[in-house]
Parts: C-alpha cells; sequence; structure tokens
C-alpha cells in the first residue's frame, strides 16, 4: 500500500510538470510515464484517462494552496489580521510551489477544463476572504465600501506583490518589504493608521 501511495504521488509530480512544461494537449501519457518512472499500463491502473489526470492534479493543487491560505487564520481576531496574514501565505506558497501554481494557471486557461472550474474555484478561494470582509466592515475595522470592491483591491494588491516577487524572489525574505506592503494595504482597506 505505501508503495502504491509513493508510485501514484511520483505520477501526479511528473503530471504537474508536463503539464505545465507542455500543456493539456501536448501532454501525453507516454510523457509522464517516462517522468514518473512507470510503464504507460502503470498510469491507466491510477488514472482512467489524461484527462482525469489533469483534474486530479489540478484538484491536489488547488486543495494544497487553499489549505496554505488559510493556516493560522482561525486564531486571528482582526480583519486586517487575517487578511495581511492570508495574503502573505498564499504568496508563500506561490513561491515554494511555482509548479504547482503554474498547473493551475494552466488549468484554468484550458477552454475545455477551465471554464467550469473558474467561477466555482474562484468563488470558493474568495468565500473565505468575502467572510473576513463582512466582519471586518460590521466591525468598523474596515472601510466601509463594497466588499466586492474592497475584494478587488485585495486581490490586485496581492497580485502586484506577486508579480514583484516573481521577478525578484529574494525580496520574499525581506521583513522591510513585507511590513511596507503590510502598511500599503492596511491604509487601503483599513481605517487605522499604519504601524511604525
Amino acid at each position: 500500500m505505501e508503495r502504491d501511495i509513493n508510485k501514484r504521488a511520483r505520477i501526479i509530480d511528473a503530471a504537474i510538470e508536463v503539464f505545465c512544461t507542455s500543456g493539456f494537449e501536448a501532454a501525453s501519457m507516454a510523457d509522464v510515464a517516462a517522468k514518473a518512472g512507470v510503464g504507460k499500463g502503470t498510469l491507466y491502473l491510477y488514472f482512467e484517462s489524461k484527462e482525469s489526470l489533469f483534474e486530479e492534479t489540478y484538484r491536489l493543487c488547488y486543495e494544497e494552496r487553499v489549505k496554505a491560505c488559510g493556516a493560522g487564520i482561525e486564531e486571528m481576531s482582526g480583519a486586517l489580521d487575517k487578511l495581511c496574514q492570508r495574503l502573505r501565505n498564499g504568496t508563500r506558497w506561490e513561491m515554494e510551489s511555482p509548479m504547482k501554481n503554474r498547473l493551475e494557471r494552466v488549468y484554468l486557461a484550458h477552454p475545455r477544463f477551465g471554464e467550469r472550474e473558474r467561477s466555482k474555484a474562484l468563488g470558493m478561494r474568495a468565500q473565505g476572504v468575502a467572510e473576513i470582509f463582512a466582519q471586518g466592515i460590521a466591525s468598523g475595522e474596515l472601510r466601509n465600501l463594497p466588499a466586492a470592491l474592497m475584494e478587488e483591491m485585495y486581490y490586485h494588491l496581492g497580485s502586484a506583490l506577486y508579480y514583484y516577487l516573481e521577478d525578484h524572489p529574494e525580496a520574499e525574505q525581506d521583513e522591510a518589504l513585507w511590513k511596507g506592503f503590510i502598511n500599503s494595504l492596511r491604509a487601503c482597506l483599513g481605517w487605522e493608521h499604519m504601524e511604525g
């Protein structure tokens, strides 16, 4: 059983790499098998088709991202603290898991898979953030703007940070950068003054 779990994990890891480098259409089960170090027939013991393998790799990456983003959030009380931690967690996951992050993009951009999943995935990811925004607006901690607008601001600032760190990965460890970014986020979303 242990061997089966390890073999399945090797197949998933190989599939992530193959789908990311080749795209879904050009990727083949033979490529995945070769990368995983297993026979092509072995893949079909675990996955009935290339489509099911692609869907499973996406699902696992997405679940890992959601778990990473939410780590440590429940213990926090303030909405701004939760939002800042969630953003930092998510950015850290993206930087530490570039192939898994890329696989999500490849999957969501695919016309057959992405269209039905995009709204579901974004909705599920945003649900946790929407709850934090609702809490923060209700308590007066966050600006009393439409929650949808606040969420857009939050995600756009987060995207800007991610793209900066993608070009400057060494900056992910720069606490002064994080402090400045968090202060900017707090100033944008909240009523309170920036931290010193």
